[in-house]
């Protein structure tokens, strides 16, 4: 298939994404005064905090890691289904973390017109897929109950991709126990990486089955002391082992040690809900929200690019 046939492909397939995701929206948010989000709606852990930069060594100092810096940020903890359930159970966590007040040109700047910067995360260390007509069939297979003839199918079979998606689910007791991922490849200054965010806390908190627990065992948590995690880079080895353009293959940290870059500072708080709900439902997170020198790679990332962009601006209307 040519480079434009495949361009055509890739627009076909967004089109088809971005309509599917604004009819469940529709029906899911019918009686509801305003629209959630088209993705992960359900958040389970919302903070105001820090992302605070050292002095990296030159092989790091790229972008927001070029100088020693702390900023303020926000992030947000969410379960990675369309609808709004209960929090427990294997299923794919979600982390979006805003950096305010960060110089520089963007690639796509927000709305809101802040100077800011967003990374996207998730629990699970590689997206399965490499081209936006199998995430979009997926999709369908999931919302129309028929994953074992998608996976199976003799004249089209998707096995490649089942190995991830059986792995993707994910329970805990906590969001600020978990690893998060960026699961797609970024540019980082004039090669590639991959982000990685590690806990530095083990909640002790026993798990519940109450339909907001993790939220519950979040809040809680910060109440009695604060939280951190280290913000590590994947940096590219060589195409063999950490391959730019293969979202199936997940980078081996032996092949590419995570090396922090930046630590995020939860402080112990009281929890200001109405607060953390404004920021919350004003904030439209995207992976292309970044410095040039952290584009986003690859066909998925730029389906994701235009899925964020259009999906937010359909759910503030």
């Amino acid at each position: 298939m040519s480079s434009n046939d495949s361009q055509t492909e890739a627009q076909i397939y967004t089109d088809r994404m971005l309509a599917f995701i604004r009819a469940k929206m529709d029906e899911r948010d019918a009686r509801r005064e305003h629209k959630l989000r088209g993705l992960h709606p359900k958040h389970i852990g919302l903070a105001q905090g820090e992302f605070v930069v050292p002095q990296n060594p030159p092989e790091l100092a790229v972008g927001l890691f070029a100088k020693p810096g702390r900023y303020k940020a926000f992030f947000r903890f969410s379960n990675g289904v369309a609808d709004v359930a209960k929090d427990r159970g294997p299923v794919l966590r979600g982390f979006a973390i805003r950096v305010y007040d960060v110089a520089g040109e963007k690639l796509y700047q927000d709305d809101n017109g802040e100077s800011s910067q967003d990374f996207i995360l998730n629990s699970y260390h590689t997206f399965g897929m490499n081209t936006v007509r199998e995430f979009y069939e997926l999709t369908q297979a999931v919302a129309n109950k028929k994953l074992l003839s998608f996976f199976f199918n003799p004249f089209n079979s998707h096995i490649g991709m089942l190995k991830h998606a059986s792995k993707m689910g994910v329970d805990c007791a906590n969001p600020l126990d978990l690893p998060y991922y960026s699961m797609t490849t970024y540019r980082f200054g004039d090669t590639y990486c991959k982000w990685m965010v590690l806990p530095k806390q083990k909640s002790a908190e026993p798990a519940t089955n109450h339909p907001n627990a993790l939220s519950r065992a979040f809040d809680t948590f910060l109440r009695g002391q604060e939280a951190r995690f280290d913000f590590c880079v994947q940096k590219f080895v060589d195409e063999r082992r950490t391959p730019h353009d293969n979202e199936r293959r997940s980078w081996s940290q032996s092949d590419a040690p995570p090396q922090k870059v930046a630590e995020l500072i939860f402080p112990k708080r009281e929890v200001d809900s109405a607060t953390l709900e404004g920021i919350e439902h004003r904030t439209a997170f995207n992976p292309w929200h970044t410095l040039r020198e952290f584009q986003p790679v690859g066909e998925i990332n730029d389906a994701r690019g235009r899925i964020y962009q259009e999906i937010a601006a359909y759910r503030r209307k």
